[in-house]
């Protein structure tokens, strides 16, 4: 059997690096300097002149410098990280961070890897939070309208939260442009400016911003994510509760005693009437002290099964789906909840940040189970040719061929993985990177695999770039991690370092003879690294892929379907890849 494998998207989590983890979007690397630019545009903001107007006493939280700009800002923030959802990683306390100089009491920002965090995040329209009679006051209320614009601004930055930060402030700008839209902005009674605002949505933005449908809508949103979570995870994990058991102990942890008459929207009336009576049940002899390490160790289960992405959603719909609830009537809340995140972080880094240990009685003694070859065996039948567990490159003959070559060599201890794999989206580029890692891993070459990107290095100087390189191979090479390297050639065109940080690769491979390696480009992109360094482009094997026909299509659309539980009859699957070719590429699809 293959070993448990982090999908690549996540291995940013087994990393000490700066990571903003919000989980609806997934792990990112904040950029060095990012942070302590953002906290200084707050400080520039919060000093607008425009906010003397709406000078007024401000709660206790704030510090007593801080002006009407700066506690919007502070409101648009919680806002974009969404009601009630999860967010982690040792920079995941980002308001502190970004905004601690507006509070009376600035906390020193948790930094820890296993911390997570969430929040209410209500947004008010231009003028709702404002006392009366200044909120109903057209100047005053515009002046709130222009703040609340701007501060989206100051906000940019965050890719986390770019999508939905980019679906507000479109709302805004539509309510500038249009004038009737603008005299309803400020001229709408208070009680009824979050209807005004919210009827201007198109569906694809309240698909991204569907709190602003309202607090029924939302919960029947987050309970339509957990159900599907939940489903996904049943199929892969033993151990599942049935849904409606799992959701009645999921409301009695947030200490629910009742469930509101608005669960029979998403539930439908059986359903609603099945948690009801479970939740009649568990009062009184709920314990969350049993419940939270059962849920642990289903979502472990979960891990295992390469489930991790399905994980994270339970736990981020379970918490926004607690925290609708105990808003109820009115907009989600900062959840309150037992939810074992922090024990599912551990986990995750457990399971899959391990330093695994050649045991020499496991190749020296036959003893093998039968049926059972070694991890050594494995790789090297891969390398003849012959099938192995781990599925294969779909539709990429070349890049198959130089993959057994490589990990032939690899297993005879000829020479590390070395290899360059350029080609378009979607032709199998990361797939065949998680087929070496994990090949290697069966090996005892490497644990695992630390990817970096040109994202990384987007705000570094020379020096910074050097050193921030220099610390990551290094970090491969003592903790035998296969290195990939996602979209060299951009990393190679980045402005202030990238012809510096390619040369610093260049070298430190040279001096890491046994360092394995993986660098993606995009099609051409090692024909355009030619041109910027050869030197580095002869340190490795390069493969091109190519795009899928309607075969290799075929049987993408085949897996996919096996994946969930279902079957393609073969004219189905010839069809779907007649559809596919068809269909105009669009980045990965």
């Amino acid at each position: 059997m293959a070993s448990p494998r982090l999908p690549s998207h996540l291995q940013l989590l087994l990393t000490d690096e700066p990571v903003l983890d919000v989980y609806a979007s997934g792990p990112w690397r904040v950029p060095d300097g990012l942070y302590k630019e953002m906290r200084e545009r707050a400080v520039a903001f919060n000093a607008d002149e425009r906010a003397v107007v709406l000078t007024r006493r401000l709660s206790d939280f704030y510090g007593p410098g801080t002006s009407a700009a700066g506690a919007e800002l502070w409101s648009l923030l919680t806002f974009l990280l969404g009601a009630g959802s999860i967010r982690a990683g040792n920079r995941g306390d980002v308001d502190f961070e970004l905004l601690g100089d507006l509070l009376a009491d600035p906390e020193t920002p948790v930094r820890h890897p296993l911390a997570w965090f969430s929040q209410g995040g209500r947004w008010r329209p231009p003028g709702l939070w404002l006392p009366e009679p200044a909120g109903d006051d057209p100047e005053r209320r515009a002046v709130m309208f222009e703040l609340g614009r701007a501060g989206l601004d100051v906000l940019a930055g965050l890719a986390p939260l770019e999508e939905r930060r980019l679906a507000l402030a479109g709302l805004f700008d539509r309510f500038q442009e249009r004038p009737d839209l603008r005299e309803l902005a400020m001229s709408t009674p208070r009680d009824r400016l979050e209807e005004v605002w919210a009827a201007e949505l198109t569906e694809d933005e309240l698909a991204v911003l569907p709190e602003l449908a309202g607090p029924v809508a939302y919960l029947t949103w987050a309970c339509d994510g957990l159900a599907a979570a939940h489903g996904r995870l049943s199929r892969a994990a033993r151990g599942a509760e049935p849904f409606e058991v799992a959701f009645a102990r999921l409301l009695a942890a947030g200490e629910i005693t009742e469930a509101p008459a608005e669960l029979a929207v998403p539930l439908g009336a059986d359903g609603y009437a099945d948690v009801a009576d479970r939740l009649a049940a568990e009062t009184g002899d709920f314990e969350p002290d049993l419940w939270q390490p059962r849920l642990r160790a289903w979502l472990a289960r979960g891990l295992v099964a390469g489930e991790a992405d399905a994980c994270r959603a339970w736990l981020d719909m379970a918490a926004r789906v607690t925290g609708a609830v105990q808003g109820l009537p009115g907009v989600a809340v900062n959840p309150r909840c037992r939810l074992p995140v922090g024990h599912f972080q551990e986990d995750l880094r457990r399971l899959f940040a391990l330093r695994r240990v050649a045991n020499p009685l496991r190749d020296s003694l036959a003893g093998h189970p039968v049926g059972r070859p070694s991890a050594r065996d494995e790789v090297e039948a891969m390398a003849a040719g012959d099938e192995i567990e781990a599925e294969p490159v779909v539709g990429q003959p070349e890049l198959v061929r130089a993959m057994r070559v490589a990990l032939a060599d690899r297993a005879a201890g000829r020479r590390p993985v070395r290899m360059l794999i350029a080609g378009p989206e979607g032709t199998g580029r990361t797939d065949a990177t998680d087929l070496l890692a994990e090949s290697l891993a069966r090996l005892g070459a490497v644990r695992s695999a630390l990817w970096i990107s040109d994202q990384s290095f987007a705000s570094l100087g020379v020096s910074e770039a050097v050193m921030w390189l220099s610390s990551r191979v290094r970090e491969c090479a003592e903790a035998r991690l296969l290195l990939v390297v996602d979209d060299l050639e951009r990393l190679a065109s980045a402005e202030r370092c990238g012809p510096a940080a390619v040369e610093e690769l260049r070298r430190l491979l040279a001096r890491s003879p046994s360092l394995d390696v993986v660098a993606l480009c995009r099609a051409n992109g090692d024909r355009r690294l030619l041109d910027l360094n050869p030197a580095l482009v002869r340190a490795f094997d390069v493969v091109r892929t190519r795009d899928l026909a309607e075969e290799g299509l075929a049987e993408h659309f085949r897996r996919a379907v096996a994946r969930r539980g279902a079957s393609a009859a073969p004219d189905v699957a010839r069809a779907a890849g007649v559809l596919l070719v068809r269909t105009s590429p669009r980045g990965n699809l």
